[in-house]
């Protein structure tokens, strides 16, 4: 869990990184206690306290903002809990929601220098893909908010599975696939310096291990995040012949371990000059790390509420 604070000049004050250690309680109580936590800790500007004026909660799900309706949600009982609500009575503070993948892309567009492209896509690969669409200058949310939900592409039978059964983008090619690649090369004989370096332990055969290896010059690790590159490419593929985008920005945990995302996206723009039939728009890393979310949500409360005011947007 992050929890940051942005001044009303769009400068961002802290950010604190925070594990929830349940300990027998449920997620919402631990939330509300580190907001709780996090807003007793007073601000001064020239020895005057400046007091919390928005909330905004970056969320693993679709929302449609006219209902305050969750989809797609990856807890199960977030779509029970009317989180806004919760927290809006306990802070008397206005509260915004949003995806992660949308206010990680509102975040790139415009934090700082934000990049110039008007149309691009920011795209997380964790243990489930997202992404968040920016067309012609404007976050698009689509009608119901769910306008990035990328995951849920289907894409044809798994190569794994042996079956017929269709699979979405994010079952063939969240990070859990590069685990099932490299056991798949262990048990074909062809992997032994991959289980050797996980200390001959399955559970310890992970996308970072493979990732950091891959770094370090180990010429298998590069084979399997390049054939991982291989099934991104299929539903990144769709992304670029559906919107056309000048560039994609990718996020998530493996492509953080310093060095290696040349090892996918190169692999993945080779597969994908053979998939799509015009030029591919430029690919690179977000330039805001895990952080990126946490700042598009700060944004997006300072936004919100400055047009509580005033009848224009940023």
């Amino acid at each position: 869990m992050k929890i940051a604070r942005m001044d009303m000049a769009g400068r961002i004050v802290t950010v604190e990184e925070i594990i929830l250690d349940t300990g027998g309680k449920r997620i919402e109580e631990l939330v509300m206690e580190q907001l709780e936590y996090f807003l007793k800790q007073r601000q001064f500007i020239d020895d005057r306290e400046v007091p919390v004026v928005a909330l905004t909660i970056a969320v693993p799900a679709a929302i449609d903002l006219d209902r305050g309706e969750v989809y797609a949600v990856l807890y199960r009982n977030m779509k029970e809990l009317n989180i806004k609500h919760m927290i809006e009575s306990a802070f008397t503070v206005p509260v915004f929601m949003e995806n992660n993948e949308n206010l990680a892309a509102i975040a790139e567009k415009h934090y700082e220098n934000g990049i110039p492209e008007d149309n691009f896509v920011y795209m997380t690969i964790h243990h489930g893909i997202g992404a968040g669409f920016f067309l012609n200058g404007q976050l698009y949310r689509g009608a119901n908010g769910a306008a990035g939900e990328i995951g849920y592409q289907h894409l044809g039978p798994n190569g794994f599975s042996g079956t017929k059964e269709r699979n979405t983008f994010e079952s063939l090619a969240a990070v859990h696939q590069i685990q099932r690649i490299a056991l798949h090369l262990i048990h074909a004989g062809k992997g032994e310096d991959i289980f050797q370096a996980a200390n001959y332990s399955y559970e310890q055969i992970t996308h970072t291990l493979i990732g950091s290896l891959a770094v370090e010059g180990n010429e298998t690790a590069q084979d399997i995040l390049a054939e991982f590159a291989g099934l991104l490419a299929l539903g990144v593929g769709n992304v670029l012949v559906t919107l056309n985008p000048e560039l994609m920005v990718f996020g998530g945990q493996l492509l953080e371990i310093p060095g290696c995302g040349p090892y996918i996206l190169e692999p993945m723009k080779q597969q994908l000059a053979d998939l799509v039939p015009f030029p591919l728009p430029k690919f690179r890393l977000t330039r805001l790390g895990r952080e990126a979310s946490v700042i598009g949500a700060c944004q997006m409360g300072l936004e919100r509420t400055i047009l509580r005011h005033f009848p224009y947007s940023i």
